[in-house]
């Protein structure tokens, strides 16, 4: 493997800046919205375009060739000068456009391979790395599957620009519900305190003074004062609660009620049909709600039901296999809206429940709720002009939202695959460990040897802090700008030219103590891609093994308490090609050429600026 090392005086000069110049960030302003951009496809069409649009099935000569075969009524475009943003509203595909060079950068590649489950990562603009705190074993979402594949990519048109709001994940919902309880403990927490609450208003609002409505003090309901009563007309029936007499309670209350207060817009009745009606629909009602399951019952009365509840203990990681407990079991034909219901209900009577009891309970009672809680992240990207026409990419960390209380984020990545090349071709990636280093597409892949070798190199901006760590494993220089750059060839469409050097180089102007740099030669792919990788928190290594015996296992990692609140932002400027550049010289303001020179100086002028 072979790299250029460059020390050229433009990047010197870049040095010296760095030393007097410090860059003040942006204020963070915006956050995740739903979305503005309305949307005439349904969700299963807006699945195929997706699908279709990373197939591979066509081969597009170039870039321009893919933005003029988008339907132009699924692009937003924002303009300046000479400039032009083009953002598909399904799959988050940008188009960042020269109108005067016709050159454009892309977010992703225009073109694909066969294979479909490396094209699904290589057509998204966010990649999300995310651990479940319980389990801790990581995961990445990726916006193409986990977003746009589910028709969750709107946009919607900002002050100079786009923003673009991805929610990555299955947003099938995870009710706070519990599938499965103890039934001591369902009747304590739940439905003893419903029917409590229902007789209290009944007292309240219809007069009852002898106890007429309260279903634990009325003879009518209370027939025997034992839990464990034989009696079918008893409240309580083999030690829980008579469905069949709660049911006959809450059709005598709602006959008290109505013949007191008749029109149901009447407040009185609206209370108090509103906690019968909470009662049935957890409970009463049967068919959508919770249904007892007690063994001790169908051993006396119900020999078949006995045979099918049985089947509840034959899960060996169940504690009721031992105990033979009583449970309440939950619906397993209610629809998503009964659950959406009934848990708005379950959450409004029991507060301080979490999804950690719900898992605990269900455990114990080896029942699960099919649709268990899953990984939901929200984010926003905001793609906006400079001044000078340079692109900026903003990602506020405001609109990144998910369940902290059930998952860590590792890192996000925003357009890991901007401006991609192929390595087929001339181009090199520009890498800024140390004074620079130039990395040849041709050191990693010729199309003519029996041999080629994939890369990947990922390192921390500024490096770690040696006050802490020691310097191990093979030298490395460390990153002192927050800046990379690439440089490829690519088929033109204007200017009469057969191809054009296209190019970009990146500054990261907000977050970047919080980044790493990545870059990657794929041989597979023939792709060239560097990116930038950001965590939530500022953290360090400590090595302790030299001032406490702790052997090799010495080293902690520190994270501190506070997260970052501002934003990532990476400003992309395109580089021009030296041929187009003196073709179109009279229409052109000052350029910056495809090369490291080029890149040099931008870096140069935006710092002096």
């Amino acid at each position: 493997m072979k790299f250029n090392r460059i020390l050229s005086s433009a990047l010197l000069v870049v040095m010296i800046f760095m030393t007097f110049v410090t860059v003040l960030p942006f204020t963070a302003e915006a956050a995740y919205t739903a979305g503005s951009s309305a949307s005439t496809l349904t969700a299963k069409e807006i699945k195929e375009l997706v699908i279709k649009s990373y197939s591979g099935d066509i081969a597009y000569p170039s870039s321009q060739a893919k933005l003029d075969a988008e339907n132009k009524d699924h692009l937003d475009i924002v303009k300046q000068g000479n400039y032009i943003i083009y953002v598909n509203k399904y799959t988050g595909y940008l188009y960042y456009k020269n109108k005067v060079t016709g050159q454009i950068l892309t977010s992703n590649p225009y073109n694909y391979t066969k294979n479909n489950e490396q094209n699904q990562k290589m057509s998204s603009q966010i990649m999300i790395a995310y651990s479940e705190i319980s389990v801790g074993q990581e995961k990445i979402l990726y916006s193409t599957t986990d977003a746009a594949e589910r028709a969750q990519v709107s946009t919607d048109y900002i002050k100079n620009g786009i923003r673009v709001n991805y929610t990555l994940g299955d947003t099938t919902a995870r009710y706070l519900l519990p599938g499965a309880m103890v039934a001591d403990k369902f009747e304590e927490l739940v439905l003893v305190p419903m029917l409590e609450e229902l007789a209290k208003l009944m007292k309240e609002y219809c007069g009852d003074e002898e106890g007429k409505y309260d279903i634990f003090k009325n003879p009518k309901y209370l027939v025997e004062d034992d839990k464990n009563s034989t009696n079918k007309d008893n409240v309580y029936y083999y030690g829980y609660l008579n469905l069949k007499v709660v049911r006959t309670y809450l059709n005598d209350a709602e006959r008290a009620y109505r013949s007191l207060y008749p029109k149901t817009s009447q407040p009185e009745h609206k209370i108090l049909a509103g906690v019968k009606t909470d009662i049935m629909t957890l409970y009463a009602a049967g068919s959508n709600g919770y249904t007892l399951k007690n063994l001790a019952e169908y051993s006396e009365t119900s020999p078949s039901y006995k045979n099918t509840y049985e089947t509840y203990y034959t899960n060996a990681d169940s504690e009721i296999i031992n105990t033979k407990e009583a449970i309440y079991v939950f619906s397993e034909s209610a629809t998503n809206n009964s659950k959406a219901t009934a848990s708005a209900i379950f959450r409004e009577y029991v507060s301080g429940y979490t999804f950690a009891d719900i898992r605990s309970d269900e455990s114990y009672c080896g029942c699960k709720d099919e649709t268990d809680q899953k990984p939901v992240f929200r984010c926003a990207v905001e793609y906006t002009f400079n001044d000078d026409g340079s692109l900026s990419v903003r990602l506020p960390v405001s609109s990144i939202s998910f369940d902290e209380s059930v998952y860590n984020l590792s890192y996000i990545s925003v357009l890991p695959y901007f401006g991609t090349a192929s390595i087929e071709k001339d181009g090199y990636i520009f890498f800024p460990d140390g004074s620079g280093t130039v990395a040849e597409f041709a050191d990693f892949y010729d199309k003519r040897a029996d041999f080629n070798q994939n890369a990947k190199v990922t390192v921390d901006i500024y490096g770690i802090d040696y006050c802490y760590s020691n310097i191990t494993g093979a030298h490395r220089e460390q990153i002192t700008m927050p800046v990379y750059g690439m440089v490829g060839a690519e088929t033109s469409n204007s200017c009469g030219l057969e191809s054009v050097t296209n190019g970009f180089f990146a500054i990261l102007e907000e977050g970047m103590s919080l980044a790493s740099l990545s870059f990657e030669m794929d041989v597979t792919t023939k792709l060239a891609q560097i990116y930038s990788m950001y965590k939530p928190y500022p953290s360090d290594i400590y090595d302790l093994s030299e001032t406490l015996s702790v052997g090799s296992a010495g080293q902690y990692t520190i994270v501190a308490e506070d997260k970052f609140n501002g934003s990532y932002i990476t400003r992309y400027t395109m580089l021009t090609d030296k041929n187009i550049a003196v073709l179109k010289a009279s229409e052109l303001g000052p350029i910056y050429e495809s090369s490291y020179v080029g890149m040099a100086s931008y870096y140069r002028d935006y710092l002096y600026d």
